[in-house]
């Protein structure tokens, strides 16, 4: 608030500082003019060590029981924290949250109401909504620390994960990381193909696995 009431009455020399420099404002005419054509101003600062702050992380999980087979578990799960400021890219250091992750978060919101008003499904399905993912998976590892379902009861997971663009894959295409990892990309291909969707393979497939709550 300082630095915008400040507009119109202050210089900013060189590129934008990151906001772990200090940034000192000054009126015009505060300090006296310096002495001679070479000196200039030295201000010195100091502040405390940083120190850790611990946050606490909650996951976030729904239920919705099974009609037949109600102690195997299918997980449909996304992150949603998010970084909201980074290092710049070209200029530009927002990281835009609209796709990474609050896409995900959506589709997860949105495929759990759908299956709520169908018929129960024969195995339950968790519901989860995972924190800490951009911090190192935290919240997806202390699920499986500290599952709320005994883990082997767990068929199979469903992580959504930046769904708000469709890369360069075309419409009406749909691809997997770790496709190659089980045969759920094989059962997946014909109730896909039903409803127009085409199971591709992507060049980011491999690199993603990785990277996010479904490793």
């Amino acid at each position: 608030p300082f630095w915008q009431a400040a507009a119109g009455r202050r210089f900013v020399l060189g590129r934008p500082l990151a906001a772990a420099r200090p940034v000192f404002l000054l009126r015009a005419g505060i300090l006296p003019p310096p002495p001679g054509k070479e000196a200039t101003w030295t201000a010195l600062w100091s502040a405390p060590a940083p120190e850790r702050v611990d946050v606490p992380l909650h996951n976030v999980v729904g239920l919705l029981p099974g009609s037949r087979e109600r102690d195997r578990y299918v997980v449909v799960s996304a992150h949603y924290d998010h970084l909201g400021i980074g290092d710049p890219v070209d200029g530009d250091a927002i990281w835009n949250g609209a796709d990474d992750n609050a896409s995900g978060a959506a589709g997860l919101v949105l495929i759990a109401a759908a299956l709520a008003r169908l018929p129960a499904p024969a195995r339950s399905v968790l519901f989860v909504g995972f924190s800490g993912e951009e911090c190192g998976q935290l919240g997806s590892r202390a699920f499986l620390e500290l599952p709320p379902v005994p883990r082997e009861h767990l068929v199979v997971g469903l992580n959504l994960e930046m769904i708000g663009r469709p890369e360069d894959c075309g419409p009406n295409k749909a691809w997997l990381t770790g496709a190659g990892m089980s045969d759920l990309a094989g059962m997946l291909a014909a109730p896909l193909a039903r409803r127009g969707i085409e199971l591709v393979d992507h060049r980011m497939a491999g690199p993603l696995f990785l990277v996010s709550d479904n490793a």
